[in-house]
């Protein structure tokens, strides 16, 4: 080989070697995790600490009620081998010891700081579709989620697959998209509970990227325990997270690393959809990746029963959809509320549009927390309904706060607007009724002291009573009622017809007024004049017709309905006559007396006439026919009557007054200008068959 060839030779091995480096160096990328690199790669969360100097990481101290979790800060490329090595030490007590919970290890295509719920569900329940596995110290039986509370019980749990107390087990734990955990009953293997003895026992995850196998070996205190799944072809990248917790049972629980080799996942993009008032992913996050530097998009989904928000970058604060793949996982983050429908229905209080005052249509307007949003134009429906109905609105805002939603109406002519609810009334403008009048009394200005303090009247609406008033007079003296604010018309837009009444005054008669609401009363009685007939004084003489006689009192009484009855007893002094008709007794009384008498007489349904002689010695009563007979004229009445003439000695001057009254006794009744016409007539006859009577006496003398 000449000096040339040699050359070419050396040259193409020089460049093989290069080549060959650098595909080593390719082949080499894996990141290498170990005690003094710990927290460069992986992050600690809740009651977790980690001592530097032995690498170890305690999840939970010896306490109750604790939570302990570290997450790795990249997302492992599950096309890639990885393999993590280490120590786990369970604590000292068995569960009826009071040891609890155990240790998960969670892969998830999640958030990379996600971790999952406590308790039954050791960090892997709770995240969404993870393949995880599980060293369980504690037994928990069935619980049922969806009854509120936390989350971890709202989630729920299975019953662990095992028989019963004192027996940890190790299985493969996998969720769905609900982030329910189910254990792999298949692959449980029962732990020896002497490795509850608070030491540290080798832990082993060994991944293999081209099988896509997952293999985990744990020593049981001597006695290695396998376990492999095939881990689901789907990942394009994987999250991990190691948890413990403890609750009313405790142990120290803890993790030594000795060293970790994984491959990142290059330009890592994890695109999440959440519920921003729940914090809560509406669908699995889309993970995608590509080489550095290379473009990459987005989309904003539409999901039912949610309005979009807002979309986040961790990596651009001025995300709009699109980008370049970078070293660092980037993710974006589309945030969602649930929405809202508002509706509700238009009334119309206008007497079926008996008027033609509705309009065509009418605007509705949509508040948000008092502010005006939205605007909706809306008419009768083929049912004649008006109904609005704004959907899509956002239930809550960014904060978790409700929305409160309000509707009001563009103003229509003519109509009054009130909201209740979501219903919206209009009712039509008409003016009230109002009813009103004067109380006048025609009295003589109140002259027989007979007028009321008050009056009842009462108002008639179509002929029914709605309403009474007490009215007074004023401080003028007027008489005045109103009723206010009356509805003009019925449902029907048909006109009510308003009257009055007045409840009956006593001795007024009541004169409504044609064309008004002014009421009048008039008084029953007459003007007011002279009541009493006085008669001049006399010795022996009486008002009524008398006639001497020696020792006979006469009396002449006409035929009546009534039987009159005549008695004479004697006495020494001229006789005062009393007569007081009634409708039911008719009584004469006479009485003497030396002085002046005086006759007062009151109109009334009967009238008794009589004529008496007074005498010295014994007076004698002898009725004869036609002669002898004292006479007395009474009218017709439904009762009988008695006339009853009575002499008593009365040794005192006094004078004779004679009264006729009716039914209610002290009362004075008008004498003149106020006898009906039957009562004059009754008179007239009297008197003529009185004069009768008397001329017939003297012819027969």
């Amino acid at each position: 080989m000449n000096k040339k060839n040699w050359l070419v030779f050396l040259l193409s091995l020089t460049i093989c070697f290069i080549l060959g480096g650098v595909g080593t160096s390719k082949a080499l990328a894996a990141t290498s995790v170990n005690a003094e690199n710990f927290l460069d790669y992986f992050t600690l969360q809740g009651d977790a600490s980690y001592n530097e100097q032995s690498g170890v990481v305690t999840l939970t101290p010896d306490q109750n009620d604790k939570v302990g979790n570290f997450t790795l800060n990249d997302q492992i490329d599950p096309s890639a081998s990885f393999t993590l090595k280490g120590q786990v030490n369970l604590g000292s007590k068995t569960d009826m010891q009071g040891g609890a919970d155990g240790i998960g290890f969670a892969f998830h295509p999640g958030a990379k700081n996600a971790i999952g719920f406590t308790g039954a569900n050791l960090g892997i329940g709770g995240l969404a579709n993870a393949t995880g596995f599980k060293l369980d110290t504690y037994y928990n039986g069935y619980y049922e989620g969806g009854k509120g509370g936390d989350a971890n019980h709202n989630l729920g749990w299975e019953k662990d697959p095992t028989s019963g107390r004192n027996q940890p087990f190790g299985t493969f734990v996998t969720t769905d998209d609900s982030t329910y955990a189910h254990n792999d009953v298949d692959a449980v293997q029962q732990l020896s509970t002497s490795v509850l003895d608070g030491q540290f026992h080798d832990f082993v995850i060994a991944y293999d990227g081209a099988t896509r196998k997952l293999t985990i070996t744990y020593d049981n205190n001597g006695t290695n325990l396998v376990w492999t799944k095939t881990v689901d072809s789907n990942y394009k990248a994987l999250s991990m997270a190691i948890s413990a917790s403890t609750g009313g049972n405790k142990n120290l629980q803890q993790y030594k690393i000795d060293s970790f080799d994984y491959t990142p996942t290059p330009g890592n993009i994890i695109v999440k959809y959440v519920d921003a008032t729940l914090d809560k992913d509406i669908i699995n996050p889309l993970l995608s990746n590509g080489e550095v530097g290379a473009d990459y998009t987005t989309e904003q989904k539409s999901f039912e029963g949610y309005n979009y928000v807002k979309v986040e970058s961790n990596m651009n604060a001025n995300y709009t959809g699109s980008g370049t793949y970078q070293k660092d996982t980037t993710v974006i983050t589309y945030y969602y509320v649930k929405n809202t429908s508002i509706s509700g229905e238009k009334i119309w209080k206008d007497y079926n549009n008996k008027f033609s005052t509705r309009p065509d249509s009418i605007v509705i307007n949509l508040l948000q927390n008092g502010t005006p949003i939205k605007q909706q134009t809306i008419k009768a429906d083929e049912n004649g309904a008006w109904k609005y109905n704004f959907e899509g609105l956002d239930k809550y805002n960014q904060a978790g706060e409700a929305y409160v939603y309000t509707v009001s109406e563009v103003s229509v002519p003519g109509y009054t607007s009130v909201v209740t609810d979501s219903k919206i009334t209009n009712t039509l403008k008409v003016e009230p009724v109002t009813i009103a009048g004067k109380k006048i009394w025609d009295d003589n200005n109140n002259a027989y002291n007979k007028r009321p303090t008050s009056i009842t009247v009462s108002l008639l609406q179509n002929g029914q009573q709605i309403k009474q008033q007490i009215v007074t007079a004023d401080a003028t003296g007027n008489w005045m009622y109103s009723f206010d604010n009356l509805d003009k018309y019925d449902a029907d837009g048909n006109e009510y017809s308003y009257t009055i009444q007045e409840e009956p005054v006593d001795g007024y008669q009541t004169i409504m007024d044609g064309t008004g609401f002014n009421i009048t009363n008039k008084i029953n009685v007459g003007t007011p004049g002279t009541s009493e007939t006085t008669t001049e004084p006399s010795t022996n003489t009486s008002e009524t017709t008398t006639e001497p006689s020696t020792n006979t009192s006469e009396t002449t009484t006409e035929p009546s309905t009534n039987t009159s009855e005549t008695t004479t007893e004697p006495s020494t002094n001229t006789s005062e006559t009393t007569t007081e008709p009634s409708t039911s007794t008719s009584e004469t009384t006479t009485e003497p007396s030396t002085s002046t008498s005086e006759t007062t007489t009151e109109p009334s349904t009967s009238t008794s006439e009589t004529t008496t002689e007074p005498s010295t010695s014994t007076s004698e009563t002898t009725t004869e026919p036609n002669t002898s007979t004292s006479e007395s004229t009474t009218e017709p009445s439904t009762s009988t009557s008695s006339s009853q003439n009575q002499i008593v000695p009365n040794p005192s001057t006094s004078s004779s007054k004679a009264t006729n009254s009716g039914n209610v006794s002290d009362k004075t009744l008008p004498q003149t200008g106020e006898l009906d016409s039957v009562k004059l007539v009754v008179i007239g006859f009297v008197l003529l068959a009185a004069s009768f009577v008397l001329g017939f006496k003297k012819v027969e003398k």
